[in-house]
C-alpha cells in the first residue's frame, strides 16, 4: 500500500497543486496522515517503540526526510511531475558516490557505467521536461534527490 501510494505521490501532489492547495498545508497533512497510519499499525501489531537512545539520531533522519518531502513538493510547483520524479529517483548514484567518498567502497567499473547510464539518461529526459520551464526552478528537484542520500548512508552505517 505505501509503495502504491508513494508511487502516485507526484501525481497526486501536482494535482492538488493545480487544485490550490498550498504546498505547506499539503505537506503537513501527508506527515500528519502518514504518521497516524504508521502508529495504528505499530499499535495493532504491539510493536516496541525504538529505544531512547536511537531518538536523537531517528529525529535527525526525520529532520532530513522531511526537508527532502517539501523539496520535491516544491519542485512539483514548477516542473512536470514525471522530470521532478526522475530526478527524485537518480539518488542511487549519489549513495554510490557519496558510499565510495565517505565510506570507502570501491567505484568499480560496473558501478561507474550503471552511473554514467543514469546520469545520462536523465540528463535526457530532464532536458526535454525544462523546454517549458526555467532551468532555476529546476533546482528544487535536486534538492529533493540530494537530501535522501544522506539518510540513507547514514542508516547503512547504523545497520
Amino acid at each position: 500500500m505505501a509503495a502504491v501510494g508513494y508511487g502516485f505521490l507526484g501525481v497526486l501532489v501536482k494535482l492538488a497543486i493545480e487544485a490550490g492547495v498550498d504546498v505547506l498545508p499539503l505537506a503537513a497533512w501527508r506527515f500528519i496522515l502518514g504518521a497516524t497510519l504508521v502508529g495504528l499499525f505499530l499499535a495493532a501489531r504491539r510493536r516496541p517503540l525504538a529505544p531512547l537512545s536511537s531518538w536523537p539520531g531517528l529525529a535527525g533522519l526525520g529532520l532530513l526526510y522531511s526537508i527532502d518531502a517539501l523539496a520535491f513538493i516544491v519542485a512539483l510547483q514548477w516542473i512536470p511531475a514525471a522530470t521532478a520524479v526522475l530526478v527524485f529517483y537518480v539518488y542511487p548514484v549519489v549513495v554510490v558516490l557519496l558510499a565510495a567518498a565517505f565510506l570507502g567502497e570501491r567505484l568499480t567499473a560496473r558501478k561507474l557505467a550503471a552511473t554514467l547510464a543514469a546520469l545520462t539518461g536523465c540528463a535526457l529526459t530532464v532536458g526535454a521536461g525544462l523546454s517549458g520551464g526555467p532551468p532555476p526552478r529546476f533546482g528544487a528537484g535536486l534538492r529533493a534527490m540530494l537530501s535522501l542520500p544522506p539518510s540513507i548512508i547514514r542508516n547503512r552505517a547504523l545497520a
